[in-house]
């Protein structure tokens, strides 16, 4: 059975989601992050079909991340943590395979929902996702 769906407000771009942990995270990694990101929200776009079907995990074709899945009743994973669990989604997955993308897929969504919030963590607003962490 597909998981629920939690909508995180409003739905924001994947590719400005990814840029920013890019810039936070993979800054000196990445030659060019603004292509990085374009071209892993492109991947995770085409996904979209796929990954709101199975796993609840919405993207539109406009390429904005418009749900999440509620794995866990009343619990919604920390935002902060969702531009780099979409960058390891969109790098890190075997999309060729069947069983093996189900098994990334699953692993990157078990990661972002055991990540515990931190003291400075900022709060997901459009002003803020250039400052996330």
């Amino acid at each position: 059975a597909t998981p629920p769906r939690g909508e995180p407000p409003p739905p924001y771009p994947v590719s400005d989601l990814i840029k920013a942990h890019l810039a936070a995270c993979e800054a000196d990694v990445i030659a060019d992050p603004a292509a990085a990101a374009t071209d892993a929200a492109a991947a995770l776009t085409s996904k979209g079909a796929m990954l709101l079907e199975y796993f609840s995990l919405g993207i539109d074709d406009g390429g904005r991340l418009t749900h999440l899945p509620l794995l866990l009743s009343g619990y919604m994973p920390q935002l902060a943590g969702v531009p780099g669990f979409l960058w390891r989604l969109a790098t890190e997955t075997e999309w060729r395979y069947e069983r093996q993308c189900f098994d990334d897929v699953a692993r990157h969504l078990g990661t972002l929902y055991c990540q515990l919030p931190t003291a400075d963590e900022e709060t997901l607003t459009p002003e803020g996702v250039e400052t996330l962490k």
